[in-house]
């Protein structure tokens, strides 16, 4: 016994060294410098699930469209960088309403636009969790490489991982059982449904390291020159297509720096671990040719006076009815990994007396963040936040965790205090409130006005560094902010005659032992990084 625990020790202390000496100096790399750059639009597309009278849902799906629509405008440059993009987990196997095939439609939009346009430089930045974790292309994708796109795999042992239990064991053993005949065999349940395979030894090790590329990012360089971008909340995911969603398209030097930064990311995914490329191309050959395309030149930041002054009306872009789809051109800065939890935070930081602060949020667990809200409250802001109360995941039970648990403690906090914090529940049955959306206005002469949207939950594990997250924040929002209130008011509100939200005790936890279980759950999950949050 003494024997076993001496060596289990030492395997933990060996992937704690590696996990330094490979982990923590590439992670630093992976944020971008923050950028205030002007966009020429931006508008703001949602994707919005509620119910009619009779309990039916009611989708009313923007976000997605506007993605095809993005590649179909492609003419000379396109990069997407996008999590989820399978078919798994649909039907009665994952428990997952029916809905569209967006992963499907997706494959297919690029293939037709790669047709129709050959000269088109395309590249596909996606994560290992649409694989299984296993060898190859990602199944859902297998039709890109044959038609002259790139699909990368991103390289997730570039990121630190926050798992402490299983994290260790996997830099420590993974070399080893790679080369292990038996460890490599596909013999395991796979937690994603039997209609995706089994998993190997080295499948679930990689799985229980909790890395991700969680980036939903699509950039590109139309016939006219102008570059575009979208950044979203919304995967394109068969299992997440009645899931509600924001995404911010925009125009001009911010999305140029956009395009240019997904770019970069390629080639140190390439540069790093070249075998994650499917396509037409040797690797080599990719990063080359990465070298030679025609991007974007940096821009300077618009003046203070410009950034003041560019909220202007332009051409409504496409969108769908419901979602205030009225584009401006405030000031842009596309945020990466930590250092979006840092501008949340000082974002938080701004709201005084009388300002508002909604959010919209499928997870919030940073006890920074948590603090951060009260703290607002405290000092006379109107806090109110929208909650996915993370009651199932894929047909699996959550338990509600962690919104359930810190909603509670929210909540009691504010009574104490008498503090104007309000949480209400997205109305789901099935489906996901999937926003990660925070917003900060007010009436005063110094109030902030921003918006910050984006990938990354309210979560440690997506807000310092541990996964590869995309976000924009809007500041000043102008129009964009206002269409972004709008979307908020028909949620809160429950308008057009639906039902999207409902009050805080529809789904509260009780007190009692179950409560006092799930944060003890919460908290051990939290300390240990074995969760996904």
């Amino acid at each position: 016994m003494p024997l076993a625990a001496g060596l289990l020790l030492a395997v933990y202390a060996m992937g704690w060294g590696i996990a330094w000496w490979t982990g923590a100096p590439a992670v630093q790399n992976l944020a971008t410098p923050a950028r205030p750059l002007a966009a020429a639009e931006v508008a703001l597309a949602a994707d919005l699930t509620g119910r009619d009278a009779t309990g039916k849902p009611v989708l009313r799906q923007a976000g997605f469209d506007r993605l095809l629509k993005l590649i179909a405008e492609a003419d000379d440059l396109l990069v997407l960088d996008q999590f989820l993009v399978n078919t798994f987990m649909t039907g009665p196997d994952g428990g997952a309403p029916p809905g569209r095939d967006l992963a499907g439609e997706l494959a297919a939009a690029l293939v037709r636009q790669k047709t129709a346009v050959p000269g088109l430089r395309v590249l596909f930045i996606t994560d290992p969790i649409n694989g299984c974790y296993r060898a190859g292309c990602p199944p859902a994708l297998a039709a890109l490489p044959k038609a002259g796109i790139p699909v990368l795999v991103t390289d997730l042992d570039a990121t630190p991982g926050r798992n402490w239990l299983t994290g260790p064991l996997q830099r420590a053993l993974e070399p080893l059982l790679d080369t292990l005949p038996p460890a490599r065999a596909a013999v395991l349940p796979n937690p994603f449904g039997r209609n995706a395979g089994q998993l190997s030894a080295t499948d679930w090790l990689r799985l229980l390291s909790f890395r991700a590329n969680h980036r939903k990012v699509a950039a590109c360089r139309t016939r006219d020159g102008r570059c575009q971008a979208l950044v979203s909340s919304g995967n394109p995911h068969n299992a997440s297509a009645a899931n509600g969603n924001l995404a911010v398209w925009l125009s001009g030097p911010a999305a140029g720096d956009i395009l240019r930064s997904e770019v970069e990311l390629a080639r140190g995914i390439l540069l790093r671990a070249p075998d994650n490329c499917h396509g037409p191309v040797p690797a080599w050959e990719l990063w080359r040719d990465l070298d030679r395309w025609p991007l974007p030149p940096l821009p300077a930041p618009p003046p203070a006076a410009a950034a003041r002054t560019s909220d202007r009306p332009v051409a409504p872009s496409h969108g769908s009815p419901g979602t205030g789809d009225r584009p401006v051109a405030p000031t842009v800065s596309f945020l990466t990994d930590a250092r979006i939890g840092e501008a949340a935070g000082r974002l938080l930081a701004t709201a005084g007396p009388g300002d508002r602060v909604d959010a919209l949020l499928f997870q919030l667990a940073d006890p920074p963040l948590i603090r951060a809200f009260q703290d607002a409250a405290r000092r006379g802001a109107c806090v109110r936040l929208i909650l996915d109360s993370n009651r199932s995941s894929f047909g699996r039970d959550k338990h509600g965790i962690p919104n359930q648990v810190t909603a509670a403690a929210m909540h009691d906090w504010a009574a104490r205090h008498d503090a104007p914090l309000t949480i209400r529940w997205f109305a789901t049955a099935g489906e996901q409130g999937h926003f990660k959306a925070l917003r900060v206005a007010g009436s005063r002469a110094a109030a902030p006005d921003a918006l910050l949207t984006g990938s990354a939950n309210f979560t440690g594990r997506n807000l310092h560094g541990y996964t590869l997250e995309a976000d924009l924040l809007l500041s000043p929002a102008g129009a964009a902010g206002r269409q972004f209130d709008g979307i908020f008011a028909t949620l809160w509100e429950n308008q057009d005659g639906l039902v999207y939200s409902e009050g805080y005790p529809a789904r509260a936890l009780a007190p009692g032992p179950s409560r006092w279980a799930r944060q003890l759950a919460a908290a051990l999950a939290e300390i240990t990084g074995f969760c996904t949050y």
